[in-house]
């Protein structure tokens, strides 16, 4: 909604990329792909994006390494999806993609605004329907931590996370705390404290023939406060096989679960 210009402030071995408003409203806002851009050609020991608080209504994001020193990406103000399902080419708003140490966070908010969206998914009863964007998603990430972050109004998952390893959250949804699906290996999930919603998932699983297997998961010492479900596996009716193997479901607490 605002334009943006992008200051850099060098602070010993951190350098900051902030995003401060102008005059002038725009739907898109180049700064955000421009901070990015130079805070991955930063070389030292980490860089920091800031977003301060205000309004910022921009389309689809692509964040992509390399980068060359880990990634502070600090939201202070509401970040603004658009309404208008054509702005997506793609089923993802905002996309980190193959980067070596991130942490998002700043207390901020993502603001899918998927109100105007939910009627448009079809996807419970068309197997070719196109999927909705996600408001945020992490492929190829190796180190990332999310907290103090809000996601609000996703026009489908909030989060999801592809092909990455050590990634560490805090979790409070209304929906699946956590959805594993298909093609997961070796998934660790320790220390989830979350609720309400619907407990962690597997899946659903077998909608489409020839997906990957589910194998190695472990779930230790979580608590599920006030959740529909548990722990569950969830299949489609006349699903296609598929396998599921090597879970592990350990010390884990349901205070007020249904």
């Amino acid at each position: 909604m605002d334009l943006c210009m992008c200051v850099e402030f060098k602070l010993g071995v951190s350098i900051y990329f902030q995003l401060i408003k102008g005059k002038y409203r725009f739907r898109l806002c180049l700064a955000f792909t421009r901070a990015w851009k130079n805070a991955c050609a930063w070389q030292g020991k980490m860089t920091r994006i800031l977003i301060p608080k205000g309004i910022f209504l921009v389309g689809a994001l692509v964040f992509e390494a390399p980068c060359k020193s880990t990634v502070i990406f600090n939201v202070k103000g509401a970040v603004k999806a658009p309404t208008d399902l054509n702005k997506f080419k793609d089923d993802v708003w905002i996309h980190f993609k193959h980067i070596h140490g991130l942490l998002i966070t700043g207390g901020g908010t993502f603001d899918g605004q998927g109100a105007s969206a939910w009627p448009h998914n079809y996807c419970d009863n068309n197997l070719n329907c196109k999927l909705l964007p996600t408001s945020i998603k992490l492929s190829f990430v190796n180190g990332a931590k999310v907290s103090s972050i809000s996601s609000i109004n996703s026009k489908f998952f909030h989060m999801n996370i592809y092909k990455s390893k050590k990634i560490k959250m805090k979790i409070g949804t209304g929906d699946d705390c956590i959805s594993v699906g298909p093609g997961s290996y070796k998934v660790t999930i320790t220390n989830i404290d979350c609720g309400p919603g619907h407990g962690i998932s597997v899946g659903s699983l077998g909608r489409y023939a020839g997906e990957d297997n589910v194998m190695g998961l472990e779930v230790k010492n979580c608590v599920l406060r006030g959740t529909t479900n548990g722990l569950r596996i969830k299949t489609w009716a006349n699903s296609s096989p598929s396998l599921t193997s090597d879970f592990l479901f350990e010390n884990y607490f349901f205070p007020a679960a249904f």
